[in-house]
């Protein structure tokens, strides 16, 4: 697209008032990573944990329960 269709778009969504619409969405405040501590696991906390096999070493993992985790109860299990 050539310049001058980029600005008479601009231009155009602004007279219309919907260059909000535009603007990058803010994240909700409930989607905050919770802060990584080394306290055992529990709901809503994100803890640090080292494989047995991994000690003495850099390695570790992040583990986080939902706030309303229950024992016993299946969730899908997310890995990045």
């Amino acid at each position: 697209m050539n310049l001058l269709v980029r600005i008479l778009f601009s231009i155009a969504l602004l007279w219309n008032g919907h260059a909000h619409s535009l603007a990058k969405p803010q994240a909700a405040k409930d989607l905050v990573t919770p802060v990584m501590t080394e306290e055992a696991p529990a709901p809503g906390k994100r803890v640090r944990q080292v494989a047995p096999e991994y000690e003495g070493t850099q390695v570790y993992h992040t583990l986080y329960l939902p706030t309303d985790w229950q024992k016993g109860k299946t969730y899908p299990v997310l890995v990045e």
